[in-house]
């Protein structure tokens, strides 16, 4: 059964977390109730991403937290930090034993869901379910733009490329438009403010970006392929059908038997990024899980 409505639900808001010499930037609706999600964001993303399914979920009886991963958004740590996605779920588990304090409801999408199978094996203790949506599985990632960025990045070359203009271009707006299934729905601005932003004109943030790309490597989540059968919490699995990067038959099916017996929702007529193009679906199919949650 779906949570009531709550009129009374907080309004997003945006602050940091210190986390050693750097910050967690996250986005968040904070009501005190029982069930807290926290949305994992990917690749090239931000927390932004999240942001209509957020407006959603904070009209139900859940806490609401959408972090900046490192490398991305408002998020800011210094470069010798590990950016990997290791790195990231380490950093995530951190904020959650001493931001929020109890177990939570790990929400990933893309490379978030990487980070997010990472942090569900390694840290347990801090998860108490898991849903997966059109993640990278074992070693099904980066697709070829993400390489190409990672290649200029580990020459030195992304914030120079960044600086003068040349991340947007033909290709790489050819490439985010085939992640859609329906790509002339989104305005270029909205595009701009999700993927690119503070990692282009911000020179802090094209270098915490490069610093997160040279750190990519798939052998972290090849490394927990056989550990995701022994995961303890309910996990659910909600694959955008039309997915050009991540299909369904090459990715989403191989991650379900790799999977202590997940619930899976398909979505039709959705590609890669289901936060921006079903959020409602999305919302939804999220708030009528029924799995129960391990005390």
């Amino acid at each position: 059964m779906a949570p009531r409505l709550n009129k009374f639900s907080a309004p997003l808001r945006r602050t940091v977390f210190p986390i050693g010499q750097g910050g967690l930037s996250y986005l968040y609706s904070d009501q005190d109730f029982d069930t807290t999600i926290v949305l994992l964001h990917g690749i090239p993303a931000s927390s932004e991403l999240w942001r209509d399914v957020m407006i959603h979920l904070r009209h139900e009886l859940f806490g609401v937290y959408a972090p900046d991963l490192p490398g991305y958004g408002y998020t800011r740590f210094p470069v010798d930090e590990d950016f990997s996605l290791a790195g990231a779920a380490e950093k995530i588990s951190y904020w959650i034993r001493h931001k929020l304090g109890k177990k939570v409801w790990v929400v990933g999408h893309d490379l978030g869901g990487a980070v997010a199978q990472i942090l569900a094996v390694h840290y347990p203790e801090w998860v108490a379910r898991l849903t997966l949506i059109n993640s990278p599985f074992n070693r099904s990632w980066p697709v070829f733009p993400v390489r190409l960025f990672r290649l200029a990045a580990r020459s030195g070359l992304y914030p120079w490329i960044a600086r003068h203009g040349l991340v947007v271009n033909p290709y790489t707006c050819h490439k985010i438009r085939q992640a859609f299934y329906q790509s002339d729905t989104y305005s270029r601005e909205k595009i701009n403010h999700i993927f690119w932003r503070n990692k282009l004109n911000n020179e802090e943030g094209a270098r915490q970006f490069a610093r997160h790309l040279q750190a990519l490597d798939n052998r972290q989540t090849r490394q927990i392929v056989n550990k995701l059968r022994d995961l303890p919490m309910p996990v659910q699995l909600i694959w955008g059908m039309r997915d050009h990067y991540q299909p369904w038959k090459r990715v989403g099916r191989k991650l379900e038997q790799a999977l202590p017996s997940p619930t899976v929702i398909q979505l039709q007529d959705c590609g890669h990024y289901v936060p921006l193009e079903k959020p409602r679906a999305l919302s939804e199919t999220l708030i009528n899980w029924e799995a129960p949650v391990p005390t």
